[in-house]
């Protein structure tokens, strides 16, 4: 199960609804014989250039302006720090978050051991308090 999928799920189980806004974004390259074929590898690319999924929910069913919204970065563990380090150099972020109701979390899962086969969760949460903290 990738980052993405464990994050989805979680989600779901907390009432957001969305899906996954990222694009495989395949690599072709012309031939001596004038052909143009697909390679076997290529890239993803994010929404906007920070976002593998968007979700909403309504925090007040009787009022429409209530929506919340929710852009998701889903990683390892590892990789949390370097994507952090990205979202804050990059002006479609800020005004994502400018938005009332929108908010950006960087999800990265990792195991603490390989005889533990229990995932663990590290949710770092972006604001613009935040971002403008990082200049």
């Amino acid at each position: 199960m990738t980052p993405l999928a464990r994050s989805l799920a979680l989600l779901r189980r907390q009432g957001w609804l969305g899906d996954p806004v990222e694009r495989w974004m395949p690599a072709y390259r012309k031939g001596s014989d004038g052909q143009v074929r697909q390679l076997p590898y290529g890239t993803r690319k994010d929404w906007l250039g920070f976002a593998d999924a968007l979700l909403f929910r309504r925090l007040d069913g009787s009022d429409p302006a209530s929506t919340e919204w929710l852009a998701l970065q889903a990683t390892s563990g590892a990789n949390v720090n370097a994507h952090l380090k990205h979202l804050a150099g990059l002006a479609e972020v800020r005004a994502f978050l400018a938005c009332p109701g929108h908010r950006l979390c960087v999800h990265g899962w990792r195991k603490p051991s390989k005889t533990l086969r229990t995932w663990r969760l590290r949710e770092e949460e972006i604001t613009l308090a935040r971002l403008e903290e990082q200049r």
